[in-house]
Formats: structure tokens, sequence, C-alpha cells
């Protein structure tokens, strides 16, 4: 998983209003976040190749929801990461008395 893609702050913020609202279409994310449709979009597609987001097409809209598994996963991923980070630092600190 590339954590990169919560290093921008307007991705942050469109999963945050999507956990919140369960379901957002871009013009609704565009005036939440106050930024324009072509940079939500963008964004909104990052997501979705990260499998982070998904979408629903009703007619010519889109909804766009968090992928729970999708999240869980790169929450998973994280975590190991993490994890394994800390195993790797007390392996290398020297034992105190």
């Amino acid at each position: 998983m590339d954590w990169r893609i919560f290093s921008n702050e307007h991705r942050k913020n469109i999963v945050v209003y999507l956990l919140k609202n369960k379901e957002l279409t871009p013009s609704a994310l565009t005036d939440k976040l106050g930024i324009e449709g072509p940079t939500v979009s963008a964004h909104l597609k990052d997501l979705e190749n990260a499998g982070l987001v998904s979408y629903r097409r009703v007619k010519n809209y889109k909804f766009y929801s968090i992928n729970r598994k999708g999240l869980e996963k790169f929450h998973a991923d994280y975590m190991k990461t993490i994890g394994d980070g800390l195993a790797a630092i007390r392996q290398t600190e020297p034992v105190q008395p």
C-alpha cells in the first residue's frame, strides 16, 4: 500500500467526509471542501485506485462511499508496518541495566 495517498490534506478530508456521511457526490464534496470540481475528481480517482473508495452510478451521478474492505486492509497494512518498525527499533536499542 502506498502511504502517500494520505499525504494530501484534501484526500484525508474526503475520507473523513465519506466516513461521516456514508455517501456523497463529487459536487457535494466540492461544496464541503471549497475546492474545484476537477481537483475533487482527481483525488477521488486516486482514492479509488488505492482501493479506499468506490462509487455507484445513478443515471448521470456518481455516489462515492468508503470501500470498507480497502480501508480495513490499509489499516492492517499500516499497523503491521508500524509494528515491524517498532520491533526493529527495539532490537537495535541498547539494553538498559
